[in-house]
This record gives structure tokens, sequence and C-alpha cells, in this order.
């Protein structure tokens, strides 16, 4: 199957954790059936079962990819602000 993150892109503050929803589903037993990586691991981390977690400000993305066909994958992008900031500065 195709593997789609359900939102193109998310906006996430320090310090908080939100589950990456891919195919419709934010079950963390299935989603350790995917590779995750951060491609700015020092603005936003990523867990094996796809939990993503603000680290610094910024705009990074998150790829997921599965384990059996790499060429099966998807980009989200994610924007970190800052604790307290409503508005998203990168997203212009």
């Amino acid at each position: 199957p195709k593997i789609n993150f359900d939102s193109l892109s998310i906006n996430l503050s320090v310090e908080d954790s939100v589950i990456l929803s891919i195919n419709g589903s934010t079950d963390t037993t299935k989603n350790k059936d995917f590779n995750w990586k951060s491609l700015e691991p020092n603005i936003v981390s990523v867990s094996n079962s796809g939990i993503a977690k603000g680290i610094n400000p910024g705009n990074a993305r998150i790829v997921v990819a599965s384990k059996t066909n790499q060429t099966q994958r998807d980009t989200c992008n994610v924007y970190v602000l800052v604790v307290g900031t409503e508005t998203n500065p990168y997203n212009n």
C-alpha cells in the first residue's frame, strides 16, 4: 500500500509531542512497521513509533518509509514554534 501522511504539514511547539498519522492511523504499534527519520534532528525528533517532538524553533521535515520497500515514502513539514506562539512565521 502507498504511504501518505494525513497532513502535509503540522505545527508543534518546543517540547510538545504529537503522534504522526499516516494512512488514517495513529496506531503507534503499526507505526513501528515504518522507518521514521527527521531530516533536521536539531529542530524536531521522531521516535521509531512515529512520535514527533519539538526541540528548537524552525522548519523541519520528517520522512516515513516502508521497512520492506524504501521507495514507498512520504514527507511531512513540521513547523516548531516558540511556546505560546499561535502564528507560524515559517509558513509565508
